[in-house]
């Protein structure tokens, strides 16, 4: 891992954690109480290496993450129930 970290927790039995790798794909991972489970949530070339990130819970059911891209963008993902 060369870029940034983040994460985030929705209540008492579910973590997420969100970061970027050397070849710029944004990754992710949650736990819900059991097992960890991982998925990639950008392509390589998504993000800037180095890049920081971060996330951020709005209102219950919502989950936010925000990267800089290669060309400086400011690139986002969203969830929602």
């Amino acid at each position: 891992m060369t870029g940034g970290l983040t994460s985030l927790s929705r209540g008492d039995r579910h973590m997420e954690v969100w970061w970027i790798t050397p070849r710029g794909s944004v990754q992710a991972a949650w736990f819900d109480g059991g097992a960890w489970s991982q998925y990639e949530l950008a392509p390589p070339g998504s993000a800037a290496q180095n890049a920081a990130i971060t996330c951020v819970s709005r209102k219950a059911g919502t989950m936010e993450v925000w990267w800089i891209g290669p060309d400086g963008s400011i690139e986002d993902a969203y969830w929602h129930e």
